[in-house]
């Protein structure tokens, strides 16, 4: 379809991470062709909004809970053919650019363009009469793509880079329409966007450390220094960073009353529960609450950190803790942080579990008492 300047497209976003649905929905609004009618959180509720909206455009990441985007992308077709599907994609399009064309996408980008680019090969894509894609990929294409449970060095860093980007590109979004908008921006505008950019930052931090524990541990470098800690201490500590990694899910803490103090390394066990929060907002429905429960049992302490999303079922509650193991293919994450929990757990004469509540996972710290033998 021809463009003109008041021609003006529909458009739903999809993206399990609320700061990128945010940024592209800022970008999108700025421009004078651009109507975000929706937004997704999985690839579930992209199909079904797909449906119910039809719009002429669909942003679709691929490493999303509940569907991934590329299982998500022939029924999105199927619900609403005329709507042209971009993939925007932490993944480089040399890994997975290609089957998302042959699956029907409109064409691929990486997640990081500029926003002013971004618009510009979007109008681009809406504005093409002849349906082609010999131009629809930013990058090379390799038809080759790794299974996760073979993780080569080049998969790895592949895996590593699209973790990352994310964060960045919300971090560089919003750092690029601050610079640019500054002026025109109202002062809650620049708050949220600074706030969100402190938030993925933090986030981008938390890789950094399971990725350096992770190098440690390979070299047997991890140094372990259990001391009695109070755990509410502990908590308030880290109720800053934890709720902002919640990513908008409330943080409720319920400590029973007499806890004993706890014989653990403080800065391992707040990297445990970081990777548990961070977990826990991920599959989560936006919006639920995420608690952590402590309470006492024996000469032990059980810290469960619970979440409403759709649970883990009983075949997998041994198999994640795995180096790489992923609850589906495509899902979001490299597979290391509940890996990098069990290590830790264990370094501090602790355990971790996963209990048998529903709806939701709960996932069971069991740590030593200050003082226990």
């Amino acid at each position: 379809m021809e463009t003109s300047p008041g021609t003006r497209f529909s458009a739903l976003l999809a993206d399990d991470v609320p700061e990128l649905r945010r940024l592209l929905r800022h970008v999108l609004s700025m421009s004078d062709h651009f109507d975000v009618v929706a937004e997704a959180e999985n690839g579930l509720q992209a199909v079904q909004l797909a449906d119910q909206h039809k719009p002429n455009l669909l942003l679709l990441d691929i490493s999303m809970p509940v569907m991934d985007g590329m299982e998500a992308l022939p029924k999105i077709l199927e619900a609403s053919p005329e709507t042209q599907v971009v993939v925007l994609s932490g993944f480089e399009a040399g890994r997975m650019g290609q089957a998302a064309l042959d699956a029907g996408a409109a064409a691929y980008l990486e997640k990081g363009i500029p926003p002013g680019v971004l618009i510009d090969r979007l109008l681009e894509i809406m504005g093409a009469d002849d349906g082609t894609d010999d131009l629809a990929v930013e990058g090379p294409v390799d038809d080759q793509v790794s299974s996760i449970s073979d993780v080569s060095p080049e998969e790895m860093m592949s895996l590593v880079a699209h973790e990352i980007r994310n964060p960045l590109a919300v971090i560089q979004g919003f750092g690029t329409e601050l610079q640019n908008r500054w002026a025109t921006m109202p002062d809650d505008k620049r708050l949220d966007a600074v706030r969100r950019m402190t938030e993925r930052a933090r986030y981008l931090n938390t890789v950094v450390n399971n990725l350096m524990f992770m190098r440690r541990l390979q070299s047997g470098q991890v140094w372990i220094d259990p001391v009695p800690l109070d755990l509410g201490e502990l908590l308030k500590g880290v109720w800053d960073e934890l709720s902002d990694l919640s990513r908008g899910h409330p943080v409720h803490v319920e400590l029973e009353p007499g806890l004993p103090p706890i014989e653990a390394d403080g800065a391992r066990l707040r990297q445990v529960l970081t990777n548990l929060v961070v977990n826990a907002a991920k599959f989560s429905p936006s919006g639920t609450t995420i608690t952590l429960k402590a309470f006492k049992s024996d000469r032990r302490v059980i810290v469960e950190v619970r979440d409403q999303g759709p649970g883990i079922p009983p075949e997998k509650r041994e198999t994640v803790f795995g180096k790489f193991e992923r609850l589906q293919e495509g899902g979001s994450g490299i597979g290391l942080g509940l890996f990098i929990c069990r290590a830790l757990m264990q370094s501090m004469r602790g355990s971790i579990s996963i209990g048998d509540d529903s709806p939701g996972a709960t996932f069971c710290l069991d740590l030593p008492a200050a003082g226990s033998a």
